[in-house]
């Protein structure tokens, strides 16, 4: 690759600067190490139960011993909201809120 016509920078300042750059960059990970190490090991700590209830459930499955159980409804609860916000037999009219339904000739929206 040709180099542009011009001033360059000395090549000793390039080399100071990819030092320096380098010297901090080791200096900021080795000072994000320990906290790295912490929230590891409290997210292993958490995930002990977890992996007990996961090895239950897969012995329990691989044995055939466990009885079904019945369907769990996971949705969370703001999607819950919307649903029912949103569902026909949760309104008023049965027909929407602020819908056009229902309204004779003439009447506002008021």
């Amino acid at each position: 690759m040709k180099q542009l016509p011009g001033r360059q920078s000395p090549q000793w300042i390039r080399l100071l600067l990819t030092g320096v750059v380098t010297a901090v960059a080791t200096v900021w990970m080795l000072a994000l190490l320990p906290f790295l190490l912490l929230m590891a090991l409290i997210v292993a700590i958490l995930l002990i139960p977890v992996l007990h209830r996961l090895r239950r459930d897969m012995q329990e499955m691989e044995s055939g011993t466990s009885p079904p159980r019945p369907a769990h409804d996971v949705t969370p609860w703001h999607r819950q909201l919307i649903n029912l916000w949103r569902s026909p037999a949760a309104r008023p009219s049965g027909r929407g809120w602020g819908s056009a339904e229902g309204r004779g000739p003439g009447r506002s929206r008021d």
